[in-house]
């Protein structure tokens, strides 16, 4: 598989969480989270350096509320890492993250 579609199947996953929790949101009566987790999608998907101001703290606010959501992210941006390393490292980081990923919570992560 090529870094294109790695990166983008991490992001559908990541995308599954964030649809969880938006559905759990909704369903709970929590109206604003919900509308609040849905605007936050372009900030969780995009790459950490491409951020806006207003992305970074959209991020903030889901790294305070929703842990798991914000794990998602960290672990998609870590996975983004395995193709901007030279070979070994990025060995390494791929197997720490497969490890990561099967101990996560996150089902659709793993």
């Amino acid at each position: 598989m090529d870094p294109f579609h790695v990166i983008a199947g991490a992001i559908d996953a990541l995308d599954k969480v964030r649809r969880e929790v938006w559905n759990a949101a909704r369903r709970g009566g929590h109206k604003q989270r919900a509308i609040d987790l849905k605007q936050a999608r372009w900030a969780l998907w995009k790459g950490a350096e491409n951020l806006t101001d207003k992305q970074r703290a959209r991020l903030g606010w889901v790294e305070k509320t929703n842990r798991p959501l914000y794990q998602a992210y960290l672990m998609k941006e870590r996975l983004r890492l395995v193709f901007m390393l030279p070979f070994d490292d990025a060995l390494d980081v791929c197997e720490a993250w497969i490890r990561w990923a099967e101990t996560s919570a996150l089902a659709p992560l793993y």
